[in-house]
């Protein structure tokens, strides 16, 4: 045996999730459908001045993304996202929301928001901090 540094091939990757699932399977866990949310905020121009992007995956949604252009923030836009997906959330009955942040970023925005602080990664960027937040619906 030898363990290498190279890309995996599309079916060596599909072999290897396959596996993955047999393997859950095994233990009772069903497999997961993971569906992919977006949603959008538009100027009266049909630009994108803010999206909150993420999936749902078993029974947790996860927020990978939340943006809003610099010009358009502090007016509740990030705000009026989050409300979307929580309602979504609460809608398809998921247990709740995770999502991360950076120290530079809005740790206090999702703290205001009533998002839980749950662990804390030094150095995530050199003297910075990637901070993780949940919200149990």
């Amino acid at each position: 045996m030898e363990i290498v540094q190279r890309a995996l091939s599309k079916d060596e990757k599909e072999d290897i999730k396959q596996s993955f699932k047999e393997y859950n399977l095994s233990l009772g866990i069903e497999p997961h459908a993971k569906e992919e949310l977006c949603w959008i905020i538009q100027d009266g121009d049909k630009n994108v001045i803010g999206a909150l992007y993420g999936d749902s995956v078993w029974d947790w949604v996860h927020v990978d993304i939340l943006f809003v252009k610099k010009e358009f923030r502090k007016q509740g836009i990030g705000r009026q996202l989050m409300e979307t997906v929580e309602a979504y959330a609460v809608a398809n009955s998921v247990v709740g929301i995770r999502l991360s942040t950076t120290s530079w970023q809005a740790p206090k925005f999702y703290e205001k928001l009533g998002y839980e602080h749950y662990a804390t990664f030094d150095d995530y960027a050199k003297g910075h901090k990637k901070i993780c937040f949940r919200k149990y619906l």
